[in-house]
């Protein structure tokens, strides 16, 4: 049913790849999002020693809350991203698919990470914008995946003969 392995061998390879860029976004933003813990003194008790000596201020404590959230949203959406991705992948049987994945895939995460500054620096619509595009991509690989399923299930094949 594969015509050519290395495409299939790519398209996991691109998937691998992007999942651990993104594990890397989420490294990054959770340590940044435990420093302005500190600096908002809202650390747990045992973790006094990493807190600064001063009074938290008003933009100390939205920038602690604004990375919380941030956190809370890469946790909420990156995962089920990433499942509707594997399956995706694992499902795609068509070159055309294959290849429209992996674009999928590098535009999500490159969507996510300019979310990321974006919600980082308060940057509203672009914020949104990125959002989207991301989720967007998710949808495409899932309709994607899905119509590959139904391809392989009833073993219509897309071709030059047909379409």
């Amino acid at each position: 049913m594969i015509d050519d392995p290395s495409h299939f061998f790519t398209l996991n390879a691109v998937l691998m790849f992007m999942a651990f860029i993104m594990f890397l976004s989420y490294y990054l933003v959770l340590h940044i999002q435990g420093y302005k813990s500190g600096q908002a003194n809202a650390r747990v008790p045992e973790d006094k020693i990493f807190q600064r000596d001063h009074a938290a201020t008003n933009a100390d404590i939205e920038n602690d809350l604004r990375w919380k959230k941030l956190v809370r949203n890469q946790l909420e959406t990156v995962p089920f991203a990433f499942i509707v991705f594997y399956i995706a992948t694992m499902t795609a049987q068509d070159p055309k698919t294959r290849m429209a994945l992996i674009v999928v895939i590098v535009v999500y995460v490159f969507a996510r990470w300019i979310y990321v500054i974006c919600y980082a620096c308060a940057l509203q619509p672009w914020r949104t914008l990125f959002w989207a595009i991301g989720n967007l991509c998710v949808f495409v690989a899932g309709i994607a995946g899905v119509i590959d399923c139904f391809r392989n299930l009833y073993g219509i094949n897309a071709g030059p003969d047909n379409p």
